[in-house]
């Protein structure tokens, strides 16, 4: 784990202005990688890490050198099936000289060349510079979901590219994309940036330049090829057996490790799965404390509503560690702390701005998790995009609709309606539901009965297709970083998610559950009944009571409703205090504060 950054040229060589800002990018970065930096800079490339030690501690194994020197790599994450390519190296006659998984990345590349991505099963980010053919190449490669971020700007015939795209933000004109601030209310994220020309190399992807032409390509496209044979009985047993080889091979050996718990049944059955393997490994919990709960709640969205009641989810983990004899570790946080580490916690996102309620509990999890000297953590993520747990995956809310998919998915979503994102911008915008409605009937590859197409068209959208890397991955790795931690998430693991896709929509969904093959399984390993019958909740801090009902709501809504808000030099101010004061739904008035302070660092 740790931060990667660079810069590149095909055309001249590097200016020393160039290299300066890359060398100044991995200074801002330093606090992903706290063991060591290094670099590799020759006339026409510049490479940058610095370097967080999960596997093979003892070398300083970044950046990794091709035995001629030729090829120079620096790699972010983590190949949890190195050992075995590492055999297969090994039996075609290649010398390893060191136990990590970064040296596996060079030999297989000097092997398969660019067809090495698709053998990896893992999270990553990789940059590989390759001088060996006379042509300078070079190559920035990213996961299958894109657990691990990166982000590229061109300039001036230079490629910059960095873990983070803050860092980014630095070098062009810092002008608003305002089709970005569209994407961000129709969607809850931009497809690039809000930042004019910061782009975002999309997940199961590589980037090529040769020659000064600059090319991206996919290396893996899922593919929904509805198996039918396969029964509930078989399911429960062939998953259940996944999720624990999964743990086996995704669970550090030579670093103390935890498990985020949340109370839901994805993080539960995590916890239960991991514990497993090792006793008495931490399970994490962390939570908003001193906010009243003597709140009516009534006409809110009901993922949200669970959360509004009790506040926290305390008491429910504190029960499912008694009845699992698990230790749990609580981190609660006061709405002093959450308001002092407000715009910390926007920051730290990844890709900029994302509009999601869960980054302070993920934030200050990490930080328990840091303090404990965990180096790694698990996770439920991804659990609900695999199994249909939201409602904007749930295939019986887009049936009969007159709406595209993508449209769809934005009313769901609940920040900006059509009609009233047009009027919310001072400015003309694109809005992006037509390009993102043909991008998924594009790349989507599905066989099956309707019902079966239907969901699994919805399960690409919110997952690798659009939604789940800069909406949700990206804040997972962010906040956790930010300390740092590694997070995984082996729900993610390819096995995992290649043999759920093949599933037929009878064992993940229907017209009363959500989850099925889950719950079973869940069921199966021991999780509670309480957990496994409680309907969807989404992680989140109780917004309508903290915004609306305490004695901090002033002081929220008053950031938006100043008439200096920085957000309203690009926005309808009557629209916009609009939103801020809609208590009906609370994530308006937190995308619109997210937004605020995130604008505010480019004054």
């Amino acid at each position: 784990m740790c931060s990667i950054n660079g810069v590149f040229s095909s055309k001249d060589q590097l200016t020393k202005e160039a290299i300066f800002n890359a060398k100044k990018i991995q200074g801002q970065l330093k606090y992903r990688g706290t063991d060591y930096s290094d670099e590799f800079v020759c006339p026409t490339c510049a490479l940058y890490s610095n370097v967080f030690s999960i596997v093979d501690r003892s070398h300083r194994s970044i950046p990794f050198y091709s035995e001629n020197k030729k090829v120079v790599l620096i790699f972010n994450g983590e190949i949890y099936n190195y050992k075995v390519l590492r055999s297969e190296l090994q039996n075609r006659g290649y010398i390893f000289n060191t136990e990590s998984d970064t040296e596996v990345i060079m030999r297989s590349y000097e092997e398969y060349g660019e067809n090495c991505f698709i053998k990896f099963k893992g999270m990553f980010a990789i940059a590989i510079f390759d001088q060996r053919k006379g042509v300078d190449k070079f190559l920035l490669a990213r996961d299958r979901f894109g657990e691990k971020p990166l982000f590229y700007l061109e300039k001036n015939n230079l490629l910059y590219f960095a873990s983070e795209s803050l860092p980014l933000v630095d070098l062009p004109n810092k002008g608003i994309d305002v089709d970005g601030l569209a994407e961000s209310f129709a969607l809850g994220f931009s497809l690039n940036h809000i930042i004019k020309n910061v782009k975002r190399l999309p997940p199961s992807s590589y980037l090529r330049v040769t020659n000064n032409e600059l090319e991206i390509k996919k290396y893996w496209m899922p593919e929904f090829c509805t198996d039918y044979s396969i029964n509930q009985e078989k399911a429960i047993l062939e998953y259940t057996n996944i999720l624990s080889k999964t743990i086996i091979e995704m669970y550090p050996q030579e670093v103390e490790s935890g498990v985020f718990l949340s109370g839901g049944v994805d993080s539960t059955l995590m916890s239960i799965v991991v514990n497993n393997y090792k006793k008495h490994t931490d399970c994490i919990s962390s939570g908003l404390k001193g906010i009243s709960s003597d709140v009516v709640i009534s006409g809110h969205d009901s993922d949200f509503s669970g959360v509004e009641v009790v506040g926290n989810e305390f008491e429910k983990v504190k029960k499912i560690s008694e009845v699992l004899n698990i230790n749990l570790i609580k981190r609660e946080f006061t709405a002093d702390e959450y308001i002092d580490n407000f715009n910390n916690i926007v920051l730290h996102s990844p890709g900029g701005p994302a509009i999601t309620t869960s980054p302070p509990l993920w934030f200050f999890a990490a930080n328990k998790a840091r303090e404990l000297g965990k180096r790694t953590v698990f996770a439920g993520e991804g659990a609900d995009e695999l199994f249909c747990g939201y409602k904007t995956n749930n295939p019986k809310l887009y049936l009969n609709s007159q709406d595209s998919l993508a449209e769809k998915y934005s009313e769901i979503m609940g920040l900006c309606d059509k009609n009233e994102l047009n009027r919310l911008f001072k400015d003309k915008v694109n809005i992006p539901y037509e390009k993102i409605n043909q991008k998924i009937d594009d790349e989507f590859k599905g066989e099956g009965k309707q019902q079966d197409i239907l969901m699994n068209k919805l399960r690409y959208m919110l997952g690798s297709g659009l939604v789940m890397c800069p909406h949700m991955l990206e804040k997972a790795d962010g906040m956790t970083m930010a300390f740092p931690v590694e997070v995984r998430l082996p729900y993610l693991y390819v096995d995992s998610v290649e043999y759920i896709y093949k599933l037929p929509s009878e064992l993940i969904i229907d017209n009363n559950q959500t989850k099925i093959l889950l719950r079973k399984v869940a069921k199966k390993i021991g999780v509670p009944n309480f957990v496994i019958e409680e309907p969807k909740q989404r992680t989140s801090l109780p917004y309508y009571k903290l915004f609306f009902r305490s004695k901090y709501s002033s002081y929220f809504q008053n950031k938006i409703l100043n008439k200096n808000a920085l957000i309203k030099s690009v926005l309808n101010c009557d629209i916009v205090d609009k939103m801020a004061l809609d208590d009906k739904n609370p994530r308006r008035l937190l995308s619109l504060l997210i937004l605020e302070s995130y604008l505010a660092n480019f004054e």
